[in-house]
């Protein structure tokens, strides 16, 4: 079976179409409204060290929510502790060192995604698909784009808002790229 005859029953024309817009909007909301995103981010942490303080308090006492049979020992029961705890006071009391690994973090995200998008690209070459200079061009910039921030993170350059923003607005107009190709397909394979 080739690609032409192959159907995609859970990703269509509409669903890409708004999954790019809203990563569009995130992209936007990401280099406008910077305080709103640090605020966001500042409560995300706060949650984060809540979660982990909670945790550690658990294996304090005991309780877990796995598996009832297995018995913890008492010294696996305070390394969890300290492991938890250390965990909240890092991002409480350093939330740059988490803030600092995020963009090695997209860009592993943005390597693989191109590298998947290239992977795309063979098959449809493969199987003489139109539509295909779209993908090679996403999947350049998204492998460019992911080697520059592993190996040279970005937030030197620009704010890390920024960064990530650029990355979202790329991401949400090659979803609604997808989609119109997407949409095209179906509307020449109708007629």
């Amino acid at each position: 079976m080739g690609i032409k005859q192959l159907k995609i029953k859970n990703i269509d024309f509409y669903s890409l179409i708004f999954s790019g817009i809203l990563y569009l909007g995130l992209g936007i909301l990401f280099l406008i409204k910077k305080q709103a995103i640090f605020s966001a981010v500042k409560g995300f942490f706060n949650l984060l060290t809540l979660f982990f303080i909670i945790a550690a308090i658990f294996q304090l006492i005991g309780f877990t929510p796995l598996d009832k049979k297995k018995n913890f020992s008492s010294l696996s029961r305070a390394i969890g502790f300290l492991l938890n705890l250390a965990m909240a006071a890092i991002i409480y009391f350093k939330p740059e060192i988490v803030v600092s690994i995020l963009p090695i973090f997209f860009g592993v995200y943005a390597l693989f995604s191109g590298i998947i998008r290239l992977l795309i690209y063979v098959q449809y070459k493969r199987n003489n698909v139109g539509g295909r200079s779209i993908i090679i061009l996403g999947a350049i910039i998204l492998i460019i784009l992911g080697i520059l921030i592993i190996v040279h993170p970005l937030t030197s350059i620009l704010p890390l808002s920024n960064v990530i923003g650029l990355f979202f607005i790329f991401y949400g107009i090659s979803f609604i790229m997808d989609g119109l190709l997407e949409g095209l397909a179906k509307r020449k394979y109708s007629l």
